[in-house]
This record gives structure tokens, C-alpha cells and sequence, in this order.
């Protein structure tokens, strides 16, 4: 189980499951959270504030490629198979 950092201003709307994704960078270390893994869902944390808001189950992990254009960021998902 690990835990991630958010921070406190998206606290309500995780609560209220409106916020149901993260787009997070491959660890270096490669243990990156699979599909079924429970992640802590954390705010504050590293200071004397640190709250658990939460955990979740991970159902689905997806590639994506963020291109920035001179306008408008673009997402496109490359790959979805639930398992990367």
C-alpha cells in the first residue's frame, strides 16, 4: 500500500467522488501501483498537518501523452489496457 499527496483545496471533491483520477509520473523505481492495489490518499503530508483523507482501489492504469501546443494542451491516451 503507498500513499499519495493532494493537496487541500481538492479535499471536498475527492470526498464527494467527483474527483476519481490522478495522472501521475512512472516512479523511478518502478514500483509503480497496479490495478487492484490500495493507495492512502493523503493531504498535508510531511508537515505536522498531515490528514488521511482517504483510500482507494486502483481499477485502471493508462498511458498518456500530454502535447503542449502554443494555445491549448492536448491529452491523448495511448495505451489502456488496465495493466500498462
Amino acid at each position: 500500500m503507498s500513499a499519495w499527496n493532494f493537496k487541500k483545496q481538492f479535499v471536498p471533491v475527492i470526498l464527494d467522488s467527483s474527483k476519481n483520477t490522478t495522472i501521475r509520473a512512472f516512479r523511478v523505481d518502478g514500483r509503480d501501483p497496479l490495478p487492484g492495489s490500495v493507495q492512502r490518499i493523503y493531504t498535508g503530508m510531511r508537515t505536522k498537518n498531515c490528514t488521511l483523507v482517504g483510500s482507494c482501489e486502483i481499477l485502471t492504469r493508462d498511458k498518456i501523452c500530454i502535447i503542449p501546443t502554443a494555445r491549448q494542451v492536448s491529452i491523448k491516451a495511448v495505451l489502456s489496457d488496465g495493466m500498462a
